[in-house]
This record gives C-alpha cells, sequence and structure tokens, in this order.
C-alpha cells in the first residue's frame, strides 16, 4: 500500500484554501490540512465556515484537483473561548470531507 500525504497549511500559511490545494496538487500530495481557525492575532484570515465564497471555492479546488482535506487546524481549548465559536469551521469541514481537526 503507497504512502499517503498532507500538505499543512501551517507551511504555507499566506496561501489561501484553494491556491494550497492547488500547490498540494501539482506536487504530489493526496491531502491537505486547512486553517479555517486563527491562532494568533497576525496571521491571513481564512474563515470558510462563515465565508461561503471562500469555501465554495475551497470546494471547488479540492473536487477539480482530487486532493482531500484531512483535517482543519486547530482549535484551541482555552478558559476565555466558547468552544461553539469553532462549530461553523467543523461544520464546514466536515462538508468538505474533513473528519479530524
Amino acid at each position: 500500500m503507497p504512502r499517503e500525504f498532507s500538505l499543512a497549511h501551517l507551511t504555507l500559511l499566506t496561501c489561501n484554501p484553494p491556491d494550497l490545494i492547488e500547490v498540494a496538487a501539482r506536487t504530489g500530495y493526496d491531502y491537505v490540512s486547512l486553517r479555517p481557525i486563527a491562532v494568533t492575532p497576525n496571521e491571513p484570515k481564512y474563515p470558510f465556515g462563515v465565508d461561503k465564497t471562500l469555501r465554495k471555492a475551497t470546494k471547488k479546488s479540492l473536487s477539480d484537483t482530487g486532493v482531500r482535506l484531512l483535517d482543519i487546524e486547530l482549535a484551541r481549548i482555552l478558559p476565555r473561548i466558547d468552544p461553539k465559536v469553532y462549530l461553523p469551521a467543523f461544520e464546514a469541514a466536515a462538508e468538505l470531507g474533513g473528519k479530524q481537526v
């Protein structure tokens, strides 16, 4: 059985999800790991959980390339964060085929 590889979004965090998927496809990756939940205040934001246009473009890129969504990065559990704020990202990731966080 051949090994499968996933390109983590943190590797190219300046790429939006559709562009990262294209990079993954061109470089032979089977999967991507996307980051719809920002962790730091200064990183680029790709909230495809609430941005339906971005989610649609991401879904199209996955379909066009055959690259699959392995997981999303990352949901921090902190006292000041209500985990319910992550639901849109989780639901969108599930819609895109992701199964892990």
